[in-house]
């Protein structure tokens, strides 16, 4: 009926009684030693055929294939390995090269660092004049006060989930402030520098 191994919803076990019944000992003639030894091969056996043999190939190739394009470091070394076969060429249902995603993150991510490196040589210095027009220039009374109201409110009535969320809020509030200052001053830098080109 089978040419090599019954599949594992076949029993096969060994004796059957006549109620229909396996019986829990090894047959006559088994010892114990080599009973145990095939019931561990038997339940090894059973979870292995649980998850195919392609599944678990095709796991196996994905976590390679995910480590070495996670130290790839252009798009050239992608096409080397996908010529050598190395990677499949993806179709319309595949996802984007993950590879690819990271290299345009990493891109955009300079872009940032360096208008970021650029803006921080502006913090704290206050070398322009006030302009009309500019958030130096704002009078009156501002988001900060309010917050810094509520904060002591909270502290005072002791709600302190409160407090920790109008906290951060005002320190949001005191980084976006520096940063806007420091944009003017950047600005200013720039204008002044074109103006004495001039």
């Amino acid at each position: 009926m089978y040419s090599a191994v019954a599949p594992p919803e076949q029993t096969t076990s060994g004796i059957v009684n006549d109620d229909g019944k396996e019986k829990e000992g090894p047959p006559r003639g088994i010892s114990e030693e080599t009973w145990e030894k095939f019931q561990q091969l038997r339940e090894r056996r059973i979870k292995s055929c649980k998850v195919s043999t392609e599944k678990r190939m095709k796991d196996i190739k994905k976590r390679v294939t995910k480590s070495v394009l996670d130290n790839l470091k252009s798009d050239e070394e992608v096409a080397v390995l996908r010529d050598q076969g190395v990677i499949q060429r993806g179709g319309k249902k595949c996802k984007p090269n993950m590879n690819l995603h990271q290299l345009r993150k990493n891109k955009a991510t300079e872009g940032y660092e360096k208008r970021w490196n650029e803006l921080q040589q502006y913090f704290n210095s206050d070398t322009h004049p006030k302009e009309p027009g500019t958030s130096s220039d704002l009078t009156g009374p501002t988001p900060k006060d309010e917050i810094e109201k509520g904060l002591e409110v909270a502290l005072s009535e002791k709600r302190f989930e409160v407090a920790e969320k109008l906290n951060k809020q005002l320190i949001q509030h005191d980084f976006a402030v520096k940063v806007a200052q420091a944009v003017e001053c950047r600005d200013y830098a720039k204008r002044k520098a074109a103006e004495e080109e001039k």
